[in-house]
């Protein structure tokens, strides 16, 4: 009876687990996340990893929390663009290292003719470009 009640219980767990999505979701569930200016959801900074894929967890920030996400990780409303340190969420900087809001770090982009999501800079030559260029 052991057996049968164990066999039983296991397939209803692997029959509701078979719903979810890697993300968490619910197969057809629809969630509307926050989006940046390329389209790309939000991400809420994490260093969890995934046991399944060894990938860092998808936290996608949903558009009725993202209030919640600002206030938690102290960012001025509307933040779209920061850089993960590991777990914490810091605005990205400028070469002077003066941190830049959203709609600063779109006027940037701008007047550098830099491409629109770049939030990490190289200013070795004290004009800022994508990072990773020399």
């Amino acid at each position: 009876m052991k057996s049968i009640k164990l066999f039983t219980l296991s397939i209803c767990t692997l029959s509701l687990t078979a719903c979810f999505t890697p993300t968490g979701q619910l197969f057809g569930e629809q969630k509307d996340y926050l989006k940046n200016d390329l389209g790309q959801i939000v991400n809420e900074c994490t260093d969890e990893i995934n046991p399944m894929t060894g990938e860092i967890t998808f936290n996608g920030v949903a558009k009725s929390k993202a209030n919640a996400f600002w206030i938690r990780n102290n960012l001025p409303k509307g933040t779209l663009y920061y850089v993960c340190e590991g777990a914490q969420t810091v605005l990205p900087k400028d070469c002077q290292g003066k941190p830049l809001t959203t709609p600063e770090i779109r006027r940037y982009w701008k007047k550098y003719n830099l491409p629109v999501g770049t939030t990490e800079f190289n200013c070795s030559s004290g004009v800022p470009k994508v990072a990773n260029d020399s």
